[in-house]
């Protein structure tokens, strides 16, 4: 069967520094159904995150972005 893969835009409501980031980007992708998460190089606190949506749901990121400490959105689908 193949997957369909869709993407979310977090937004953070402060830039995070290059630990931060690395940090929350290597959570997210620890997570079940998330491909990829990736900090925007123009948009210092945005990031894009890959996922799986039949594995978790965009509500699904947000939680474990807030999980982490951090606060966020979400802006884009």
């Amino acid at each position: 069967m193949h997957a369909s893969y869709s993407d979310v835009i977090v937004h953070l409501p402060k830039a995070l520094d290059a630990a931060a980031r690395e940090r929350l980007e290597r959570a997210l992708e620890s997570e079940r159904g998330v491909t990829r998460a990736k900090g925007s190089s123009h948009a210092d606190r945005l990031m894009v995150v890959n996922y799986d949506p039949q594995l978790i749901s965009a509500l699904g990121v947000l939680r474990t972005v807030r999980a982490h400490g951090f606060r966020a959105r979400l802006v884009g689908m």
